[in-house]
């Protein structure tokens, strides 16, 4: 029988045994999602006074048919600069024979690594919020190694959380299982 539910994450397993995980997650936190209304108000203000500003250096250079790429292009500035401040972009979790890479940052490639054997405990932080809009959560998984707590995903939805924690634990597990036999 064929799933009709949609995963919150894709798993994919190369040839050596290596699993990445790609996830969609937020570049903020609840505390941040609760105030960042005003934030995205001040971005749509700015998008348009640029359109307005595209269409006046547009409007004199190509007269009517400017106006048209005016608004556009605006409407495209504007959508984004909002898609790459606050709303979700997908990132990969990479469990190999050694550790775990994972994304540092929400903006760029820059990827941490943390090896197995440096992990103590796998965790959950949950940020809780409520603003205009509502009430607002996000998770983040960490791992404890050597008395830091490394966060190893973005803030995604506690249900996400818990699948990539049993991830990465089937992996440790068998990790340390391969290392006993061999």
């Amino acid at each position: 029988m064929q799933s009709t539910i949609k995963k919150n994450y894709e798993r994919v397993v190369a040839p050596d045994g290596t699993v990445t995980l790609a996830y969609k997650g937020k570049r903020l936190n609840a505390h941040q999602v609760a105030a960042s209304g005003m934030a995205q108000l001040v971005v749509l203000i700015a998008g348009c006074y640029a359109t307005f500003g595209i269409y006046y250096v547009l409007h004199g250079m190509l007269g009517n048919v400017g106006d048209t790429i005016s608004i556009v292009a605006g409407a495209v500035l504007t959508l984004y600069v909002l898609r790459k401040l606050f709303y979700a972009r997908t990132y990969q979790l990479t469990l190999t024979r050694d550790g775990i890479i994972f994304p540092r940052s929400s903006y760029g490639a820059s990827t941490g690594q943390l090896p197995y054997g440096d992990i103590d405990d796998l965790g959950v932080t949950t940020y809780s919020s409520s603003g205009q809009n509502g009430f607002y959560q996000s998770t983040n998984v960490y791992a404890s190694a050597g008395g830091t707590e490394v966060k190893i995903t973005r803030f995604i939805p506690q249900t996400l959380a818990d699948a990539i924690i049993r991830e990465i634990n089937a992996k440790m597990g068998e990790v340390h299982s391969l290392a006993r036999a061999g």
